[in-house]
């Protein structure tokens, strides 16, 4: 098992209350050249404040669910050291002589730190000069752990064993520089190492403002069921899945046996509250969420639907595995079709994914002019200051 020297989980950053960074996962050894890599402004910065221990500004909160250094909480007094990243009138003199940074790096290498942490340390300054400084990292990382943010990435293919990229808020991708420059496993990545850029949103962007093909709709792919026409269809990264009308109405037994099988957190009801089941997955620690009763041939509550999908994203968006029950198949399929409407996803599309990819029969026309009216109030709601409080939010 590896002993880690720095280990930081689920971090997660506000700046001035918007959303900068989130599900950060970094741990590092006792030895090697780490370097961070991705766009202005997506948190690189922050996250080495984090690293430092203290309070980065008054706008700024960080949480985590773990953070450790040298095997103890990461604090004020437990630390690496950290060379921030230099004002622009130092960069501009380092253009000119690299003397500061060399002189900095020789200072803090003098505490002997376990690890060293850099925020652009070679920024302006010339060829010539930031070799021999990222070769006196390269031979101190064989000592210590050697952390290093730059934009530069010939420097990160030459002198870095791991690579970290953030982007939207999150890592990108992480791995050796050999396979994120040759077989990168996200097109991001490709498209960063390639042009310095990439094409992403921030983590609190709302998907009603952006263009359809950044509202990231699933991939309904083989690999991601458990097989059309079995039990259940995961619809969301194995995360939020349709049950069929058979197993919706089978024996509680064996509802619970396979529920439990694919690690469900949560399960909706769709139908009438059957009590000896309310009672079997209160049992088996399995949380349920009701949905609004939906009498035949009356109009759907547009309001309470979002609330229930607001509250089913909220077990999504915590790690839970949700399951909607119904033996009525229409509405598990209009149920689905909400939840990914209220992703971002266009009515087009989801209409398109489910048709193609549950049993049953398609949409009725009632049913998908109702997502077209949901969508309609949730584009309207993109534009209100506080849409939850405003439009669908269950007083």
């Amino acid at each position: 098992m590896t002993d880690y020297l720095l280990t930081i989980k689920q971090l997660k950053v506000h700046v001035s209350g918007r959303l900068l960074l989130q599900n950060i996962n970094i741990s590092c050894a006792r030895t090697g050249f780490y370097v961070v890599m991705g766009q202005v402004g997506v948190g690189k910065s922050t996250m080495m404040s984090v690293f430092e221990g203290k309070k980065v500004a008054d706008v700024v909160t960080a949480k985590t669910d773990e953070a450790t250094y040298l095997g103890r909480p990461l604090s004020r007094k437990n630390h690496p050291v950290v060379i921030k990243q230099a004002t622009r009138s130092e960069q501009i003199r380092r253009s000119v002589s690299a003397r500061t940074i060399r002189r900095q790096i020789d200072e803090a290498l003098a505490q002997d730190p376990a690890m060293l942490c850099l925020d652009e340390p070679c920024a302006m300054v010339a060829h010539e000069e930031a070799m021999p400084i990222l070769e006196q990292l390269k031979e101190e990382s064989k000592r210590r752990a050697i952390v290093m943010v730059t934009h530069n990435s010939e420097h990160a293919r030459l002198f870095a064993d791991w690579m970290v990229l953030l982007g939207g808020g999150e890592i990108i991708e992480q791995n050796t520089p050999e396979i994120m420059f040759k077989t990168p496993a996200s097109k991001i990545t490709k498209q960063f190492l390639k042009t310095g850029g990439m094409t992403i949103p921030r983590p609190d962007a709302n998907a009603r403002t952006l263009a359809p093909e950044f509202r990231g709709v699933p991939d309904l792919g083989e690999e991601s069921l458990d097989g059309k026409g079995g039990p259940i269809t995961w619809m969301i990264r194995k995360s939020f899945a349709v049950a069929n009308e058979a197993f919706s109405s089978s024996n509680n037994a064996e509802m619970l046996e396979e529920l439990q099988r694919q690690g469900t957190s949560s399960v909706v009801l769709c139908d009438t509250v059957n009590q000896s089941q309310l009672d079997m997955f209160e049992a088996a620690g399995i949380r349920i969420i009701l949905t609004p009763s939906q009498p035949e041939n009356q109009p759907k509550d547009i309001r309470q639907n979002l609330a229930t999908a607001a509250h089913i994203q909220k077990e999504i968006s915590q790690g839970h595995k949700v399951v909607a029950l119904s033996v009525n198949p229409a509405r598990t399929k209009t149920l689905a079709a909400i939840q990914l409407i209220h992703m971002g996803i266009t009515v087009q599309d989801t209409v398109s994914l489910l048709n193609s990819k549950v049993d049953g029969a398609p949409f009725s026309v009632p049913d998908e002019q109702f997502l077209w009216d949901l969508e309609l109030v949730l584009d309207i709601d993109s534009t209100v200051e506080n849409p939850s409080a405003s439009l669908y939010a269950v007083k």
